[in-house]
């Protein structure tokens, strides 16, 4: 009941669209996998996620710069990006967090993160954000996609 909640509400107009994943939400997912994850289709229609160079590279770099537990994870996060389509790069210059932001506005895909500052910054510019909170995966921060019971 809550999904067709969510599909009546104005994050419908994202159905069968991409969702652009960035280096934070890529960790979450891979370390400790969303019960929700898998429902977003379901609630947003056809989705597809893709990413950027600068986040694969952002993602090069954690692997390389990391040991142990924490170096596992980006591994795990730079296979999984790797696989992802790929947009490239929009203006040169930007911080990876500037060249998300220019992405999604100008190719008109929503965001999936989990740091706070970017998803101000991509509500601002009117791009629809994914995130999560606890288990749950929650768009424009209202909607709530619930965990399987």
């Amino acid at each position: 009941m809550a999904i067709n909640r969510l599909r009546r509400s104005q994050v419908a107009k994202t159905r069968g669209s991409r969702i652009l994943l960035d280096a934070s939400f890529i960790l979450r997912i891979v370390e400790k996998p969303l019960k929700a994850f898998d429902r977003i289709e379901e609630a947003l229609g056809r989705t597809e996620f893709i990413v950027v160079d600068d986040v694969v590279k952002e993602l090069k770099a954690l692997a390389s710069s990391r040991s142990g537990r924490k170096q596992r994870i980006a591994l795990q996060g730079l296979r999984y990006a790797e696989q992802l389509p790929r947009l490239g790069h929009v203006h040169g210059g930007l911080t990876v967090d500037g060249m998300i932001v220019e992405c999604a506005r100008s190719k008109g895909v929503a965001v999936a993160t989990l740091d706070a500052e970017l998803r101000r910054k991509l509500r601002r510019v009117g791009v629809t954000v994914v995130s999560c909170r606890g288990e749950e995966v929650v768009v424009d921060g209202g909607a709530v996609i619930p965990k399987d019971s």
